[in-house]
């Protein structure tokens, strides 16, 4: 299994990890050097329109004006710099410097990540949100925006502390982008397209019948079933 190595706190949703590349420079020593401008890609393969697309731009924006231009991070939707996969390559050597990766990405770094594939671990959105804000999965980050360490250690403590404050500011907006998108998406569903949505529906039967394939996980991967208990805990 490969390793990935989160130095940083995270959040649900739209979190901020750091992973791969040369970790002998720290934090300490890049701050005692003069402030450089930079300017670094961020890829992922959304499009535009896309509510991650676009708290990336907004996580984009406050960095740039938080340090007054000096840092600027380009951002490449449309999954024109590779697939996640490729990324994460790309930014384990340091070649890129960031990259948006949901769960089944790093899945091939922690195996635990295959629990976010599983059907109803949670009652729904709001649950969802709950637990993964609690304190007990700050270690866990279902689609995160990822860092390479390499690129990590050049920055400044204060410069490292504005990445991190503007990727929470975009998590917290992305969870109403979401859900604003998704209202849009089932009126337009129901005006439109003529589609009636259910909403009287039996959960419990839907976790039985389904409950199979959380065993089987679970027994397969130590990882989803440490992480499956942890979610029922919580």
């Amino acid at each position: 299994m490969k390793k990935l190595n989160v130095l940083l706190a995270t959040v649900a949703a739209f979190g901020l990890a750091a992973c791969g590349g040369d970790k002998s420079q720290d934090a300490s020593s890049a701050s005692a050097s003069a402030p450089k401008s930079i300017t670094m890609n961020l890829a992922h393969n959304q499009n535009e329109t896309h509510p991650v697309h676009l708290a990336i731009e907004m996580f984009a924006k406050e960095v740039a004006d938080k340090t007054q231009g000096r840092i600027q991070i380009k951002v490449y939707p449309n999954a024109q710099l590779g697939s996640e996969t490729e990324c994460l390559e790309q930014l384990n050597t340091g070649v890129l410097p960031m990259t948006k990766v949901s769960a089944p990405g790093l899945a091939s770094f922690d195996d635990a990540y295959n629990t976010f594939g599983l059907p109803y671990l949670f009652k729904d959105t709001k649950d969802f949100y709950r637990v993964m804000d609690s304190k007990q999965m700050q270690d866990f980050i279902p689609d995160a925006l990822v860092m390479s360490s390499k690129v990590w250690n050049t920055l400044s403590k204060e410069d490292q502390n504005v990445i991190l404050t503007a990727a929470r500011n975009s998590t917290e907006w992305q969870k109403q982008a979401w859900d604003k998108a998704t209202d849009e998406a089932i009126k337009e569903a129901k005006e439109k397209m003529g589609v009636e949505f259910v909403t009287d529906v039996d959960k419990a039967a839907f976790q039985s019948a389904t409950s199979g394939m959380v065993d089987q996980y679970s027994n397969e991967y130590p990882g989803v079933k440490k992480l499956v208990e942890l979610i029922k805990s919580i």
